[in-house]
């Protein structure tokens, strides 16, 4: 499939459920999604904008990473559970219009944007019991502790998160604030970031298993104080 994938009478197909149109040379997926789609995948393509989503309110799974998107169609449906859009272009307009608002989705699990332009931290929604996994590695993020405008990690209301990916960011500090609610943390990669200390908080998260702090300018003092 070439150009715009026209989804014309698949709206009217009350049981359709997934609709994956992957791997292909998509650079639109043309209005009139099918409303009662739990799944859509778009992966592979060149797809730069999408069409308005709010209708399908049982969306649980979007997929559409390695496209050419510079922004999503807000609102999100609340029912979404996993947004995978590494290696895109989102963020790349800048300003306050760049900011990815997911304070809807409460049934949020996984949230994917690697590889984009963001310059501000998605904004997450107040209750999101069910998340477990954002990756946000090699974005242009600088602050994830909402200061700047964007949204805020590290939430109390995140309580069963397991792995957060920073790496590849502008960070310059992850406060003791922002870390200690996550007492289900497994795994942290703040890699090639520009801290310059080590969270005295780390050493009292006891389901850490994995932490990766290479690439930045970390003191000795740091290290010996943590």
């Amino acid at each position: 499939l070439t150009g715009v994938f026209v989804a014309g009478g698949l709206a009217r197909l009350p049981t359709l459920t997934d609709l994956s149109v992957a791997h292909n040379r998509l650079t639109s997926l043309g209005p009139d999604l099918p409303a009662a789609m739990e799944k859509l995948n778009f992966a592979h393509n060149a797809v730069a904008e999408l069409p308005p989503l709010a209708h399908c309110k049982r969306l649980r799974e979007l997929l559409g990473e390695h496209n050419q998107l510079g922004a999503l169609p807000l609102p999100l449906p609340a029912s979404l559970a996993v947004l995978q859009l590494s290696r895109n272009k989102l963020g790349s307009g800048g300003g306050k219009s760049s900011l990815i608002d997911l304070s809807a989705c409460s049934q949020l699990e996984r949230v994917e944007l690697a590889d984009n332009a963001l310059v501000l931290c998605p904004l997450l929604p107040a209750d999101a019991p069910k998340l477990t996994r954002i990756v946000l590695s090699a974005n242009r993020i600088r602050h994830i502790d909402g200061t700047d405008g964007g949204g805020k990690i590290a939430l109390s209301f995140t309580p069963n998160l397991s792995e957060l990916f920073l790496d590849h960011n502008a960070i310059s500090e992850l406060s003791e604030a922002l870390l200690l609610p996550l007492t289900s943390l497994t795994s942290l990669d703040a890699s090639f970031n520009v801290l310059a200390d080590v969270p005295h908080v780390l050493g009292y998260m006891k389901s850490l298993r994995r932490l990766v702090l290479e690439g930045n300018p970390i003191r000795p003092s740091a290290l010996a104080h943590s």
